[in-house]
């Protein structure tokens, strides 16, 4: 005899669909995995280098921080230029 609700199937797992499948993308195994952790701790090490070298040049020459199109184009260089060429000597 069925139960109260009326269906004689099995309760559905949670978290899944009728079809095997999960509910979220982000939880299925063929999902595309993150970025390396290597790759974010290099990006934060870049970032924070070209910081570092931006302020110290900032110190011994003031004139460099009074452009925000300077700091632009130093940014841009020092992020994505040279470690672009860096990567292709190598």
């Amino acid at each position: 005899m069925p139960g109260a609700g009326g269906s004689d199937r099995a309760p559905e797992p949670a978290g899944r669909r009728r079809d095997g499948r999960p509910e979220s993308r982000a939880a299925a195994p063929d999902a595309v995995a993150p970025a390396a952790p290597d790759e974010g701790r290099r990006t934060l090490a870049l970032y924070l280098a070209a910081a570092v070298v931006y302020i110290t040049l900032g110190v011994f020459v003031p004139e460099v921080l009074f452009s925000s199109l300077v700091g632009i184009a130093y940014l841009l260089l020092a992020v994505w230029v040279v470690p672009a060429l860096v990567a292709r000597v190598r």
